[in-house]
């Protein structure tokens, strides 16, 4: 088969079944934006001076930790939803002469496109709120108010990292679910 055929079935089937793709993608990046800022204010420089850093800081380590956990949970539960909707369709791809390979294809190619979504877009509304989060938190904390902004970068490819390795995961729950399919 062709190699541009594989992402272009991707984008179609992520364009046909917009109703479903739309929540998951919002899904993905509301996830995204959340364990951004919560690892964003807990190695923030600026939260580090403030009254009851130390605590401050160590509370938000296991919110983020905690985020990180609900996001896989949440995530896996949103992609099963989506993979068992579309079940049909991947039985029609079968019958009509797409072995289980070519299906895997099109869901490695969906998959890329969804996590790029989902990084781009909770990566840069994590960036764009995140002095927002900051000067919320150092208020409630009753800190010095710095309007500086300093967002810490290194966060960044540690929420790629993460997210990439549930994407993974994610992907290869789909391939199995997948396998175990009959075209009937």
């Amino acid at each position: 088969m062709n190699f541009g055929l594989y992402p272009r079935l991707a984008l179609t089937g992520i364009r046909k079944n917009r109703q479903l793709y739309f929540p998951y993608l919002l899904t993905c990046a509301g996830m995204m934006f959340l364990y951004f800022i919560m690892a964003s204010l807990a190695a923030s420089p600026i939260v580090a001076e403030i009254n009851g850093a130390a605590t401050t800081q160590i509370l938000l380590d296991l919110g983020k930790n905690v985020v990180a956990i609900f996001a896989a949970i949440f995530l896996f539960y949103t992609n099963s939803f989506l993979m068992r909707r579309r079940q049909r369709e991947f039985g029609l791809y079968n019958v009509l002469g797409m072995s289980k390979g070519n299906i895997a294809c099109i869901l490695l190619w969906e998959t890329l496109f969804t996590a790029a979504v989902g990084l781009l877009g909770g990566s840069l509304s994590g960036v764009v709120l995140y002095k927002l989060a900051e000067l919320a938190l150092v208020r409630i904390m009753q800190g010095d108010v710095t309007y500086s902004i300093n967002i810490v970068w290194s966060v960044l490819p540690q929420t790629a990292l993460l997210f990439g390795g549930i994407f993974l995961l994610l992907f290869v729950a789909a391939l199995l679910r997948v396998r175990l399919t009959y075209p009937i």
